[in-house]
């Protein structure tokens, strides 16, 4: 699986890559000085060499072929590659079209070393002396990753983007679909199975001078299977003796969604994270057991929204990194990238659970201490509410007693058909509606049930 993560992610950087070149193949044609654009071009991009070679041309077009070089640290070596262009002017602006070039420099041998074949990319732009924005749509050809256990296939996907002077991008991936399988067999079944169908990946950064000021991120598909071998997943092979091989665990998605917003927070440095999901989701775990088909657990119209206040991405990727090596510096970087009293707030999350509802919503205040590297004190309160009949469900091996106290003590308040309460968490100290649960740690508070003081 983490080659397949360094393969998709070399992918997204050659994207980028195109989709920049793309970028840089409308803007200084527009400009009489090209070489002089090019130049400033590269010095706002460390790492970034272009050159320009003319081809054929008249009064109001031409052609040619326009290198790039990237200096990329993450891949531990330089990406060269061209784009053939043409392009032509107009009264209100200008459109060409492109394409890379795969008899130059070796971008094509890194894809087809990662991915098992090269790709072929084509595209269009068109510019706007108007509002000085640039549109920009790319087709790539399919895809073919053959990792040792299997073989992935996606077909041609789409890429499109936009920019304007306001320096606000809009860029999109539109995947047809992904369909990915495990080479052996497990009684029958291949040992794992990915199909997707209708992705979109959507990134839209904000820039301000040479950085990025806001950025919102959004994945959506239409629906998403994945089912793998038990056996499999736990490491046995094939062939091996098992008391049950036909186990099987599936999760499907339906319509599933998931943003994320970054916005400047008042602490320099520092962002706030917003963040959505939603779609209609069900798992079997397992989803076969002895052969036979287990029911599947459905959750419905699951809404899901809520935020971190002031983070440091920068610290925090930077802690991952040491905790890996170091626990120590990690978990100094870690705090390093938390205000000292950061907060989450949970906006919304509801779903529907065979007929049945529950939701919730609250926030999470917490005191650092840095010296101690520790939490001193938790300020947290959600109200939480559930159809009886679900809680009913889930109460059903011998806590139905414990409910009824729960209610008739108020620690909980029955509504209809619905059942309430607020749960908050101060001082080391849980409660629900407000009154204390009782703890091994405190002998003193009242269990459910029980008399209380107000």
């Amino acid at each position: 699986m983490s080659k397949w993560i360094m393969r998709l992610s070399i992918v997204a950087a050659i994207l980028a890559l195109l989709l920049l070149g793309a970028f840089i193949a409308a803007g200084w044609f527009i400009s009489s000085k090209t070489d002089a654009a090019l130049a400033a071009v590269s010095s706002r991009v460390p790492g970034l060499e272009l050159k320009n070679r003319d081809g054929t041309g008249g009064l109001l077009s031409k052609s040619g072929k326009l290198y790039v070089g990237y200096d990329a640290k993450a891949l531990g070596q330089k990406l060269t590659f061209a784009l053939d262009y043409t392009i032509s002017f107009g009264i209100y602006g200008a459109k060409g079209s492109y394409a890379l070039d795969n008899s130059y420099g070796n971008l094509g041998r890194i894809i087809e070393d990662a991915m098992g074949s090269r790709l072929s990319v084509e595209g269009t732009f068109s510019t706007s002396f108007h509002d000085l924005s640039l549109n920009t749509d790319a087709v790539i050809s399919g895809l073919a990753i053959t990792p040792a256990d299997g073989r992935c296939e996606i077909p041609p996907l789409k890429v499109t983007a936009s920019a304007n002077a306001a320096k606000a991008v809009d860029a999109a991936v539109s995947i047809p679909s992904i369909r990915c399988e495990g080479g052996e067999l497990y009684s029958g079944r291949p040992s794992y199975l990915l199909a997707a169908q209708d992705l979109i990946l959507r990134l839209r950064p904000r820039f301000s001078g040479h950085s990025i000021s806001s950025l919102k991120l959004e994945a959506s598909s239409g629906k998403i299977d994945l089912g793998a071998s038990t056996i499999y997943l736990i490491g046995f092979r094939n062939d091996e003796k098992v008391k049950d091989q036909s186990l099987y665990e599936q999760l499907s998605l339906r319509n599933p969604s998931l943003a994320l917003d970054l916005s400047p927070s008042g602490q320099d440095g520092f962002m706030d994270l917003g963040f959505s999901a939603g779609g209609d989701y069900s798992f079997g775990l397992p989803r076969i057991r002895d052969g036979r088909e287990e029911p599947m657990t459905e959750i419905k119209n699951l809404r899901f929204f809520g935020g971190f206040e002031s983070v440091n991405l920068k610290r925090l990727s930077s802690g991952v990194k040491q905790a890996s090596k170091d626990a120590g510096e990690g978990m100094k970087a870690l705090f390093a990238a938390l205000p000292d009293h950061p907060e989450f707030h949970l906006d919304g999350l509801s779903f529907d659970v065979e007929g049945s509802t529950a939701s919730a919503k609250g926030s999470a205040a917490l005191a650092l201490d840095r010296a101690q590297m520790r939490i001193k004190d938790v300020d947290a309160g959600f109200d939480v509410s559930a159809s009886e009949s679900l809680v009913q469900k889930l109460a059903q091996s011998g806590y139905s007693d414990d409910l009824s106290q729960a209610v008739s003590s108020g620690l909980v308040d029955r509504s209809g058909s619905m059942l309430k309460t607020r749960i908050g968490f101060r001082g080391g100290r849980l409660t629900l509606n407000g009154k204390a649960l009782s703890s091994p740690d405190d002998e003193g508070s009242p269990a459910p049930g029980e008399n209380q003081e107000p």
